[in-house]
């Protein structure tokens, strides 16, 4: 038996790779147990896994997702949908978060999984047995918008991107 070494890939990001941003906001990093645990119920294993009756309280950042709202996104939702419906929620691709401290609490805002999340609510509507999906959190330290901004572009998928995009100050 031989072993097959699979090549690195790797690549790097430079300000001219992130689309401009009009949008400003300060916000303070909050508590991942906080927002997760007593804010969701979630339990945590290699993933926090809230249960979908929890959905609803994950937050989307205005203006922080940067895709193209056409015909061609309306249908990738569809079939993560479809594939939701046949399959479950797949645990390697979790929602991603990052916890911000809001009202004297920690919420979870969406950085990464905006589609399937509406997949997932569309899967939902239409009958799915999913009862619970995977939830990753970013580190509360060391970390920015800049770095959430990046992240969002490098995950993108070849879907469109819009050209306004986020720029958050931090506290």
């Amino acid at each position: 038996m031989t072993q097959t070494q699979m090549p690195e890939q790797s690549f790097e990001l430079t300000q001219a790779d992130i689309p401009p941003s009009e949008l400003r906001v300060d916000f303070l990093f909050g508590s991942i147990k906080g927002a997760m645990e007593k804010g969701m119920g979630a339990k945590s294993r290699d993933l926090w896994m809230p249960a979908v009756s929890e959905l609803s309280k994950l937050r989307v950042m205005e203006g922080l997702n940067v895709r193209v709202r056409d015909a061609g996104l309306d249908q990738h939702i569809r079939e993560l949908a479809d594939s939701m419906k046949q399959i479950g929620f797949k645990s390697s691709k979790p929602i991603e978060v990052f916890i911000v401290e809001e009202e004297g609490g920690s919420v979870a805002y969406v950085s990464d999984g905006h589609c399937r999340i509406e997949a997932l609510k569309l899967a939902l509507s239409e009958g799915a047995p999913i009862t619970n999906f995977p939830v990753v959190t970013l580190p509360t330290k060391g970390i920015g918008l800049e770095d959430i901004v990046a992240g969002l572009v490098a995950n993108n998928e070849g879907r469109r991107l819009s050209r306004g995009h986020a720029e958050i100050r931090e506290n």
